[in-house]
């Protein structure tokens, strides 16, 4: 697929995420929204309003801000998580196949980055240290990041990705989870972080190991 239909498809699937998720742990999956089902979105509406009533004219406005469309590397960093971290064990994280890509759709007035578009394979090893036990997780998810000023983050994705959740430091319990399907994950500035979800799964890559 061109990249360019593939961004604007990650952007849809980002828009809808806006409208759609809804809280983990309910037992049914919120229904796709169908563009037009939604009423008319008042003056001064939100993203997620105009997106539910016309996603095709959220997607033009972003659209009109990629700039040059140039993609990028985006590779991933391995990084090592002490025991008791993420995991009971100790455990190192690598990117074995990296494919990852990413395009600057729009930036704040200081030239810095406010929304990325992130597309590309990626396979990732996560390995508990002390026993050289591995596993290898697909994080070949797609998604569009904000970027703010103070630091936080909102990522819209759909696929898989594999995030870590510290002790008290978001709505999952502490573990290297692989997420996947279509949802909303928000980063304080602290990292504290919350994951909303249309649908899909939360798998403890920890168990694994």
């Amino acid at each position: 697929m061109n990249r360019r239909v593939l961004t604007s498809a990650v952007v849809t699937a980002g828009l809808l995420a806006l409208t759609v998720c809804v809280p983990i742990g309910t037992a049914a999956a919120a229904p796709m929204p169908s563009p037009g089902t939604a009423g008319a979105a008042p003056a001064g509406a939100s993203m997620a309003e105009r997106a539910a009533e016309d996603p095709a004219s959220v997607l033009s406005s972003l659209s009109a801000t990629t700039g040059s469309g140039t993609w990028t590397p985006a590779p991933q960093q391995s990084f090592d998580l002490a025991a008791g971290v993420a995991c009971d064990a100790p455990v190192h994280v690598e990117g074995i196949v990296d494919n990852v890509v990413q395009m600057t759709l729009s930036t704040w007035p200081d030239g810095s980055s406010h929304r990325v578009a992130y597309v590309g394979g990626l396979l990732t090893r996560v390995t508990n240290t002390a026993t050289g036990v591995f596993a290898e997780v697909d994080a070949s998810g797609s998604a569009i990041v904000d970027y703010f000023p103070d630091s936080s983050m909102t990522w819209y994705a759909f696929g898989p990705i594999v995030a870590t959740f510290r002790a008290g430091q978001g709505n999952l319990p502490r573990g290297l989870y692989q997420i996947n399907g279509l949802y909303r994950l928000v980063f304080t500035p602290t990292l504290h972080r919350t994951l909303t979800m249309a649908f899909g799964t939360t798998d403890n890559i920890c168990d694994r190991l």
